[in-house]
């Protein structure tokens, strides 16, 4: 059980007290690099991710694990990193936002995707798709890097007050604090065919 004590210079209040508990982590689907062979060490994980053919646990002393496919090194967490508030996992690549905003990248990079752009700050939200990366910043504004040749990394022009991101992929998509979803980069299938990954439809 826990509860949290806030102060500042007009007083002091405690919030009322919530229970916290950690699940175990189980995995399924398919195995053939070992992606759901988690390691002894991921224990007391509070978030995971999974790239094209790894995974990624996040556990609550900040530290990353990472098994499964590593031929791009995308495995290989770097031993300086800081303790992580956030993961998440791209084809052959994988993000991690540090304890002071800024954002680490490791694994493949043949598309500049593991290539953090300079000055990147105050990273609050992350997304990582097959060849490119995306990064939600404290203002609301979101970044993008990486493969760019069916526009997955064009972020729209003037896009502001964003609480949330995603990407996988050829495609990026953001949700605005007013609940609506903006997209972006590729409508088309494995195969060729519109399937419209990119088309915001209306919510009920």
């Amino acid at each position: 059980t826990y509860s949290v004590l806030v102060m500042n210079t007009v007083g002091t209040a405690i919030s009322a007290n919530a229970l916290l508990g950690f699940v175990p982590l189980d995995t399924w689907g398919d195995n053939s690099s070992a992606q759901l062979g988690f390691p002894g060490t991921a224990i007391n994980a509070i978030a995971v991710a999974t790239g094209a053919w790894h995974s990624l646990a996040l556990r609550t002393d900040g530290v990353v694990l990472a098994w499964g496919d590593d031929s791009a090194g995308q495995c290989d967490v770097p031993p300086a990193l800081q303790p992580v508030l956030a993961v998440a996992g791209g084809g052959y690549h994988s993000l991690a936002i540090q304890a002071d905003g800024t954002m680490a990248a490791w694994g493949a990079n043949d598309s500049g995707q593991s290539s953090v752009p300079a000055g990147l700050a105050h990273v609050i939200g992350i997304g990582a798709g097959a060849l490119h990366s995306v990064a939600l910043c404290r203002n609301g504004t979101v970044a993008a890097w990486g493969d760019n040749s069916l526009g997955q990394t064009n972020v729209p022009v003037g896009l502001s007050n964003v609480v949330a991101v995603a990407a996988w992929g050829n495609h990026s998509v953001a949700l605005r604090a007013n609940g609506t979803v903006v997209v972006w980069g590729e409508n088309n299938g494995a195969e060729g065919s519109f399937v419209g990954q990119s088309v915001t439809v209306p919510l009920a």
